[in-house]
This record gives structure tokens, sequence and C-alpha cells, in this order.
């Protein structure tokens, strides 16, 4: 197996805050197009004119 070397990085708490908010973000809206694939393969969807 091969093993990275792992390195500390220092940012400052704002960011990291920020950047930990954009992860949830991103968590949620990949789990919504997922419900969302879920529902197409399903036919759980109605034509919207």
């Amino acid at each position: 197996m091969f093993f990275m070397k792992q390195e500390m990085v220092t940012i400052p708490k704002k960011e990291y805050d920020e950047l930990k908010d954009k992860v949830e973000i991103d968590e949620e809206l990949l789990n919504n197009l997922l419900d969302g694939i879920r529902d197409i393969k399903a036919g759980r969807i109605e034509r919207v004119k």
C-alpha cells in the first residue's frame, strides 16, 4: 500500500468554518440529487408544462 505523508496546515478559524459549511452544503446538494434520480428511476415524477 502507498501512504502519503500527512502535513499540518494552519488556517484561520473563520476560513475553516466556511470550508466546513461548504462541505455540508455540498453533501446536502448531492443527497438531493440522488433522491431525485431515485424518484425518476421509480417513476415518481410528473411532467410539468
